[in-house]
């Protein structure tokens, strides 16, 4: 399973957000390390001294790379999927406690499992989770409504703190600076942790 996450290629693009083709497929291993080193630290802090909501959007609209974790695409529609990935993005909004959301996902043993990377959102007040599932047994629908579920119990949150476009194939994930961005043990170290994909039948 490892090597298999590890050889798995999603789409990336450059900014600004309307442009709908990709600059190229990366990994998640790529893409951890984008997060954790400085590539995107200029742009995130000062995202978040932008206190209009109006010209924080444009800013982040116009300066942020942007993936497509659930797969590769020819260019950025519905229409275009060229090999989904196994994965889902779960995008957290607005979180008045982002640190005890993002530890209780983190160490909560049934996310861990099959949790491959979490981070900050540009803003900082948020939180970005993706997830492995199992494209051939449910529904990118499914899964999201299975992972919204159960995180919103999990965490104590309104059901609209989770964003309903998660269930999108397409859906794209700004990529901020995290230095604090987690990813699964066992892809990065000799750990024997567990990966498996979320089990929404529990």
């Amino acid at each position: 399973m490892k090597d298999k996450i590890l050889k798995t290629l999603f789409s990336l693009f450059a900014p600004p957000i309307s442009n709908i083709n990709k600059d190229a497929d990366v990994d998640l291993i790529k893409v951890y390390k984008l997060i954790k080193g400085d590539v995107y630290k200029q742009i995130t802090e000062e995202l978040r001294t932008i206190s209009d909501s109006g010209k924080n959007r444009e800013y982040k609209r116009t300066k942020f790379t942007n993936v497509t974790f659930s797969g590769t695409f020819h260019k950025r529609d519905n229409n275009s999927i060229i090999q989904h990935s196994d994965m889902i993005a779960i995008d957290i909004d607005k979180l008045s406690e982002v640190d005890t959301v993002r530890e209780k996902i983190e160490n909560d043993p049934r996310c861990k499992e099959s949790l491959l990377l979490s981070f900050l959102s540009p803003n900082g007040n948020g939180l970005k989770a993706i997830f492995l599932i199992d494209s051939k047994l449910f529904e990118q629908k499914e899964y999201y409504e299975g992972l919204s579920l159960y995180i919103t119990q999990l965490c104590g949150l309104e059901k609209d703190e989770v964003d309903k476009s998660c269930s999108d194939i397409v859906r794209t994930c700004y990529l901020p600076h995290d230095s604090n961005v987690y990813i699964h043990p066992a892809l990065i170290s000799g750990s024997t942790q567990i990966i498996k994909s979320f089990d929404i039948k529990v």
